[in-house]
This record gives structure tokens, sequence and C-alpha cells, in this order.
């Protein structure tokens, strides 16, 4: 395959090039004489776009009457599949424990008032002995 373009060709296309930009150059001085700068001065304010994320929130509630080990607390059939940002356990009768991602994370014990922010979380997996009482859990998520 050759990369040798013949000069009569050449000429060709940049005949017709010509034509375009003669086209629209004359376009363009049309345009010029319709636009009129406004009267008087202009005031230019700043826009602030910001996207607003709508929030949600699902609570879980736990009877600690049923032991678990490692059992998913259920966030993406909440989210429909959407990390949550933010866990808070808002009570807690007796202890558990959860992990935080994968079944394999770390186990860590939680208190009342243990939070998690800013932080991508798909599931948390709760491990507890069968005692009484219920524990909370609520988490959030942002949906466009």
């Amino acid at each position: 395959m050759s990369a040798i373009v013949e000069v009569p060709v050449l000429v060709s296309h940049l005949r017709k090039l010509r034509e375009e930009i003669e086209e629209l150059e004359k376009a363009i001085k049309q345009l010029r004489g319709t636009i009129k700068p406004p009267e008087g001065e202009v005031i230019v304010k700043p826009v602030v776009i910001e996207k607003v994320l709508n929030n949600r929130r699902a609570v879980f509630r736990l009877d600690l009457s049923t032991a678990r080990d490692n059992e998913p607390l259920g966030i993406p059939d909440k989210t429909g599949g959407l990390p949550v940002n933010f866990l808070l356990v808002q009570r807690l009768d007796n202890p558990i424990q959860i992990r935080v991602n994968s079944k394999s994370a770390d186990l860590e014990d939680v208190s009342v008032g243990f939070t998690i922010e800013d932080f991508e979380i798909n599931e948390v997996y709760v491990t507890n002995s069968a005692t009484s009482g219920y524990a909370v859990i609520v988490v959030e998520w942002r949906v466009d």
C-alpha cells in the first residue's frame, strides 16, 4: 500500500477545503451583523452548580435470641446493590461483632454509638451468641 498521493487528487481535496472555509467565513460575517452587544453595564454573577444526591436510609433490627456466625446483614438487598457510606449501631442490648465487606476481615467488637463514616461498605457480617434483646443498625447511602 502506497502512502504517496497523486498531486491532482491532493489539489482537488485542497480546493474543496478552500470552498468550505470560504462558506464558513461568509456565515460568520452574517452572524456578526446580527449579534449586538448588551446596552449598559453587564453584571456577571457566579453560579455554583452542585450535584445534589438523594440520601437513603435503612434500619436493620436484629433479634439477638438467634445466634449468628458471619451472617450477612443484607445491605445489597436494601440498597439495590449500592454500597453504603455510613453505619451506626443505634441499639445494642447484648454484645455483637461485625466484619466489614468480607467474611475474612478483622472481627470488630461494637457498642452503641459505633460509627463508620466516609467508607464504602458493601456488606456487614454479624456474629453473636444467642442472648436476649435486640441490635439496631442504621445505614445510609446516596443515589443520583
